[in-house]
């Protein structure tokens, strides 16, 4: 079977021909037409070219156009299977299987059977978290493979093998002249990516799409890949490129999107001193031209940022920041002070760090790296009024948190005397000059700056990745969560504590000392007292905590459940960073993420992008709780009880005389019931917990009762009885035929008569949140059970409190109903 026998389908007859026309040699557009003329007369250089260019399976070169799938047939690409991605059937694209991806758009056959396809981030399907692309197979085409498994992706043929590697390749020469290879000729795509947007190429941006790269290379490396290397992620960032996703950039170009914000003498500054960075850490000292440029462009904020943040990973030797000192002048001083605290600090000499950073920051007040830095030295040795300037001085807004918590501060401790005055300890000096420094606010005032130094030293460049991966699993909305849980979460207070803990005062150390390890707790509201304090229940079962909180207590009110850290302030429990509030419909979701300790991950995924759930009965289908009401025009009472006898032949009798149950049989005796037929007079009363169940007992009941008119129908997913309420309708659609318009009173009746009725019933549903036992069992059972149930109508009290509206079940009512009083 050759190449050009599987390709993907076109969309015109004469589209097939074309493609089987290319192969690995270029055809210019003019030389295809010319050979297709022959079977299609009509076609021309321009209609060629147009189609050509829609195709993801051909590839334009400097000669003319060739077949993707010939250029990169033998080709093998790898990839490490994640256990999210075994279970979704879908591999991640970003970084490793770009050009598979690229081929996939259309399908891609497997040598296993089936397809495998590209799959967009807008796609409906899941994609594992965080891939903005994937590729996705047929069911199970995953199973064969665990978790950590290095697969190999084959190119053979036009078809997809998929295989096992022992782990990952290890290379020998061979192997790395051709990693070497891959990643100068990515470099160079990646520049003349770069060059294109700085000349303002339309539609250019300033990275090169890694699927591009990567067939140029196959394309005019032939047999590059024909042998397994490391995933190409791995290899192209070892070599210094950027790879982010589906891009790949020159070394030291930030993200597209902060390019978006930067001018051409910043970019260019960027990826010019961080190429001259990497022989700074060789020890070679520039020349005097490349030397005054490199001190010089440190006068470009983002890049003395950039450059700092690269050298405390990865420090200068002692002698080059000597030769960036010595021949900074006045001006450039202060970048070459940053850049040697840097590296300093990241050579763990944290007090030269701060010796340096803070002349820095004297020296080069618009050196905002150094400023920003030498504020949280200040902060961290308590003094407020020097951190708090320094943050001004930087441009740092009013509402930000550091300076919002350094506030309280700013004022004078009490007790303390007139910073000018006298210093009471008898020594002449000005109080300032002297004890003042030594005189500190009480610990509860301090604790919020403390809490929000290590929200800042989380985000430092040895820390950041951690961090940038609980960002990258969270909503917008739940960003301080996640810089939360990197603090607790990774060691922060830990690693903060060595840097810093000599700054600081005995009590605060051993304040953060006591914080490590506190975990993260769902709570539920139990009473308030509005800008004073509110009572808080931990979940499922815990005692009551007090907090005194001006603001939470104005925002909450009781049955509100939060998740939230409770940390000592070093008086009493406090809320040091805003929780977040869980709907109720997800809190028992919420706890099973956090029961029994939990997997950060897991907890940080809770609160990203949520895939639907979807609760089904015994049969597979949706759970959707299902009401009909039907009016029988039987003239006399013994026809009703005819219509009750023929329907009692089809149905089972219940305990209950006015309700039949239609039950199916399981294996080992089971009995399912699927549904209920209640009657009360003329009206009856049609219930079910799927539309499929409800439209077949439709269709009994209307056989054997034919003269019964549909009067009101009504369904509700099982999510919006569990919690959301006014999601019922009772009103007669337009389809319903036989139906009129109901006066409001007349609909507000049947509404109240079909909520009372369907309570009743609930009463005796298998509810999946309550591990498929019914409220009534519930009961019985009682322990967590029970405590299961008084949530749950917790849950909906508190849902009709928040979406007030007609249609929703009452929980007062329903805990009469089962004799019960509340929790």
């Amino acid at each position: 079977m050759s190449v050009t026998d599987l390709q993907p389908p076109v969309a015109e007859p004469w589209e097939a021909d074309l493609v089987a026309a290319l192969g690995r040699q270029p055809a210019a557009g003019d030389d295809l037409v010319s050979r297709l003329r022959a079977v299609h007369p009509d076609l021309s250089v321009d209609r060629v070219e147009s189609v050509l260019g829609t195709r993801e399976d051909v590839m334009r070169v400097e000669d003319g156009w060739v077949s993707l799938l010939a250029v990169a047939d033998g080709a093998v690409l790898t990839h490490v299977l994640t256990s999210e991605e075994r279970e979704l059937g879908v591999l991640t694209v970003g970084g490793d299987l770009d050009a598979w991806a690229r081929l996939a758009d259309s399908e891609l056959p497997l040598a296993s059977g089936g397809d495998v396809r590209a799959r967009w981030a807008l796609s409906p399907d899941a994609l594992p978290r965080g891939a903005g692309m994937g590729l996705a197979g047929p069911p199970g085409w995953l199973d064969d493979f665990h978790a950590d498994q290095v697969l190999a992706l084959r190119l053979q043929g036009g078809t997809l093998t998929v295989s096992a590697l022992d782990g990952l390749p290890t290379p020998d020469d061979g192997d790395r002249e051709r990693s070497a290879r891959l990643c100068r000729h990515v470099t160079e795509v990646a520049a003349a990516a770069l060059a294109d947007y700085l000349a303002g190429e339309p539609e250019s941006g300033p990275s090169a799409f890694l699927e591009d790269a990567v067939t140029q290379a196959l394309y005019h490396h032939p047999g590059l890949l024909d042998e397994p290397l490391p995933p190409l992620s791995t290899v192209l960032r070892e070599s210094g490129l950027e790879v982010r996703g589906c891009l790949v950039s020159v070394p030291g170009l930030p993200p597209d999107r902060e390019v978006d914000d930067l001018d051409d003498v910043e970019i260019q500054a960027l990826v010019a001193t961080h190429s001259m960075l990497l022989g700074l850490r060789d020890n070679r000292i520039p020349d005097g031209e490349r030397m005054r440029f490199f001190l010089t462009a440190l006068r470009i904020p983002v890049v003395a940022e950039r450059l700092a943040d690269a050298v405390e990973l990865d420090p200068l030797p002692h002698g080059i920041t000597a030769a960036l000192l010595e021949g900074a002048r006045d001006d450039e001083q202060a970048g070459a002070l940053l850049l040697a605290a840097r590296s300093a600090e990241g050579r763990g000499d944290y007090e030269t760090a701060e010796r340096l950073v803070t002349e820095a920051a004297d020296r080069g007040p618009t050196c905002m790296p150094a400023v920003l830095d030498a504020a949280q030295y200040a902060a961290a040795r308590g003094n407020g009024l020097r951190a708090d300037g320094l943050l001004k001085r930087a441009g740092v807004s009013a509402e930000d948190p550091t300076r919002q918590v350094l506030r309280p501060l700013l004022t004078l401790p009490e007790g303390a005397v007139s910073r000018n005055r006298p210093c009471p300890c008898g020594s002449g000096r000005k109080y300032k000059a002297c004890c003042l420094p030594d005189v500190a606010h009480p610990l509860p005032r301090r604790a919020r700056l403390a809490y929000a130094r290590l929200v800042v030293h989380a985000q430092r460049p040895h820390l950041f990745d951690n961090a940038q991966r609980f960002v990258s699993l969270v909503s917008r909305e739940a960003f301080d969560l996640a810089l939360d849980m990197a603090v607790f979460e990774t060691g922060v207070i830990e690693d903060y504590l060595e840097r810093r803990g000599h700054l600081l005062a005995a009590d605060e150390r051993q304040l953060l000392e006591s914080w490590a390890g506190t975990p993260l707790s769902a709570y539920e509201v139990v009473s308030v007292e509005p800008g004073r304090s509110a009572t808080l229940r931990r979940l499922p079962s815990g005692d009551p905590v007090v907090l005194h909180d001006r603001a939470f207590s104005s925002d909450v009110r009781p049955l509100d459940v939060v998740q939230a850290r409770l940390l000592w302030d070093g008086e009493r429990l406090a809320l040091l960073a805003l929780p977040l509030r869980v709907h109720r419909r997800r809190r028992a979701a919420l706890l099973e993420v956090l029961d029994g300790g939990y997997v950060p991950e897991e907890v940080a995924a809770f609160w990203g992008p949520q895939r639907p759930t979807r609760l089904q009965n015994r049969e597979g289908h949706d759970l959707v709780f299902c009401q009909a009401t039907y009016r029988s025009d039987a003239e006399d009472a013994e026809d009703a009880e005819d219509a009750w006898d023929r329907l009692r032949e089809h149905l089972m009798e219940d305990d209950d005389d006015d309700r039949l149950l239609m039950v199916t049989e399981l294996a080992g005796d089971e009995v399912l019931v699927q549904g209920s037929v209640r009657r009360a007079g003329s009206r009856w009363s049609l219930e079910t917990n799927s539309v499929e169940r409800l439209r077949s007992l439709q269709r009994l009941f209307c056989d054997v009762v034919p003269d019964a008119v549909l009067v009101s129908e009504s369904t509700r997913p099982a999510n919006d009885v569990l919690g959301d309420v006014g999601a019922v309708s009772s009103r007669p659609t337009a389809d319903q035929s036989g139906l009129v318009d109901l006066p409001p009173e007349e609909e507000a009746r049947l509404l109240a008569e079909h909520m009372a009725r369907y309570e009743e019933a609930w009463l005796d549903m298998e509810l999946p949140g309550l591990g498929g036992r019914t409220p009534r069992a519930a009961v019985a059972e009682g322990g967590r059970a029970f405590a299961e149930l008084q949530a749950m109508l917790d849950d909906m009290a508190w849902m009709r409190r928040e979406h007030a509206g007609p249609g929703g079940m009452d929980p007062d009512r329903l805990r009469h109903l089962l004799g019960i009083a509340r929790d």
